[in-house]
């Protein structure tokens, strides 16, 4: 966890390195909600999700965003059926699933009306499954979005889904759960003179 942090640290301080001879280099900070659905596994349901973001350009088409999110994760009824006996039906307590992590964004330069982007990253995460030990997962996702500008190229609806995978058991299996956010993001000028 430490390495990542440290890595996500140094990605901020390289977002910068493009504008050195820039008036401004353009910041965005988004607060987002949305839903995560857990695929295959079944020892948790689908559940509300927020998170906030800071989306920095590097070079050419690519931008940096570092990520933080943090999801509910509701309640899961499962059928159980001991040997000689009806089924029954077991309710396994809900949990959560906090990651920060680093996206590397493919998007246009600059911010425009319309600005749709594809996204690869990684995460570390804690799942906390209800009343179960939590467990620190890295993991990596894939995904895109759109942003739509509300205002002067300053204010944008921003409007994404993703698949983070997360390998388990060693590598043998993995968790997936998919994610569909809407944020509102601002683009700050930040002056560099």
């Amino acid at each position: 966890m430490r390495t990542l942090l440290i890595i996500c640290l140094l990605s901020l301080f390289a977002l910068s390195i493009p504008y050195a001879q820039a008036k401004s280099y353009p910041l965005g900070v988004e607060a987002f909600f949305g839903w995560d659905a857990p695929l295959v596994q079944e020892d948790v349901n689908s559940g509300q999700m927020w998170g906030v973001s800071v989306r920095g350009h590097l070079l050419a088409f690519l931008h940096g965003q570092l990520v933080f999110r943090s999801t509910s994760q509701l309640d899961k009824d499962i059928d159980v059926q001991p040997i000689g006996t009806a089924p029954i039906t077991e309710t396994l307590e809900g949990g959560s699933l906090t990651g920060f992590g680093a996206n590397l964004i493919l998007a246009g330069r600059d911010p425009a009306s319309i600005w749709p982007y594809g996204f690869v990253g990684i995460y570390s995460n804690n799942f906390k499954p209800g009343n179960r030990d939590s467990e620190t997962l890295f993991g990596h996702a894939w995904g895109g979005g759109l942003a739509i500008n509300l205002y002067h190229n300053l204010v944008y609806a921003d409007v994404s889904t993703s698949l983070l995978i997360m390998p388990i058991e060693g590598g043998e299996a993995t968790r997936k759960n998919w994610q569909a956010t809407l944020g509102l993001m601002y683009m700050f000028q930040i002056p560099m003179k």
